[in-house]
């Protein structure tokens, strides 16, 4: 038989699984603190638990969504667009990435551009970071003014992509513009990224209070 503990730290309490070793090694008080540690600890797993659940059922609705149901209708300079970003997209993450070199900003995502400025930029970088901002503006367009953005041919999204990086005097949006429609693209589909997980959240709460 073990040795009887005499003042056991939690650690010490922690260390015996069992509730007959328990029961035999612990005085009356100590033995009702092992069983407090138990219950808290099995709520505690538990919640980890549901916690894995919930953002499997989150992921899993995401991943089998077709694109068009995540997007969100955003008004760029009088165009009516539907975006989504991919944010595991390769075209979003380069494009992000050398949107960052010419900030001189650490990006991998659109998000680590929070802050960039493009007042400040010298007119050499101008070409180069509309072309990243351009990258990233296509990249996440589902529809342009109602049609399907991957049933144009390449022909018709090369000649939108160059005409919004004309400047606003010759009919195009210019760096400014770039810059703003990223934005609001970006904050636009992340607003509605995170009610869509909110409301699969709350879902799933409501369906496992109901199963209870």
């Amino acid at each position: 038989m073990s040795d009887v503990l005499t003042n056991p730290t939690t650690v010490d309490l922690k260390e015996i699984d069992d509730r007959e070793e328990a029961y035999s090694r612990l005085s009356g008080p100590d033995f009702e603190r092992w069983e407090k540690l138990q219950e808290l600890e099995a709520a505690a797993e538990e919640n980890r638990r549901e916690m894995q659940a919930d953002a499997e059922v989150a992921t899993d609705a995401l991943v089998r969504a077709d694109v068009s149901d995540l997007a969100t209708e955003v008004s760029v300079f009088g165009n009516d667009l539907l975006c989504y970003y991919d944010p595991e997209s390769q075209q979003v993450r380069e494009a992000a990435k050398r949107a960052g070199d010419i900030f001189d900003m650490d990006a991998d995502a659109p998000d680590d551009l929070e802050g960039a400025s493009v007042d400040e930029l010298d007119d050499d970088d101008i070409p180069e970071i509309k072309d990243a901002l351009t990258d990233l503006i296509t990249a996440a367009i589902v529809e342009w003014n109602g049609q399907r953005w991957s049933d144009m041919d390449a022909g018709t999204r090369d000649a939108i992509a160059a005409t919004i990086q004309q400047p606003t005097d010759s009919d195009g949006w210019g760096v400014a513009g770039l810059m703003d429609a990223f934005v609001e693209i970006y904050v636009t589909v992340e607003d509605n990224r995170n009610e869509r997980l909110e409301r699969i959240q709350k879902f799933r709460n409501e369906e496992r209070r109901g199963n209870r």
